[in-house]
Order: structure tokens, then C-alpha cells, then sequence
């Protein structure tokens, strides 16, 4: 999937990256957030705690 990141959450999507470690999951988090959303992922702890997040474990 691609996702178009809106400009001015660049510094958002900066800080989730530099806490998780990881692009892409900083930018599947941000768009579940900004878009009232879920991550369904088989990796929940790439989220950090993913319980406190909108991550769905499969």
C-alpha cells in the first residue's frame, strides 16, 4: 500500500520513526491515528504498546 503523508505531519511522522525505529511502521501508525483508524498487523510490538495504540494483533 502507499500512503500519501500529508506535509505538515512530516515532524509527526519524524518522531514516531525515531521512537519506533521504523518508517514504515511510524507511517501505518500516523495514518491510523490522523484517519480515526486501526494498524492490523502480525508484528504489535513494533508499536511500542501497542495496547495504549490503535493496533490490532492478528
Amino acid at each position: 500500500m502507499v500512503v500519501d503523508t500529508n506535509p505538515d505531519d512530516w515532524l509527526a511522522l519524524a518522531g514516531l520513526a525515531r521512537d519506533l525505529g521504523r518508517v514504515d511502521a511510524a507511517a501505518a501508525l500516523l495514518l491510523a491515528v490522523d484517519s480515526d483508524g486501526y494498524v492490523l498487523t502480525a508484528q504489535p510490538d513494533a508499536y511500542g504498546r501497542p495496547d495504549e495504540l490503535p493496533v490490532i494483533p492478528i
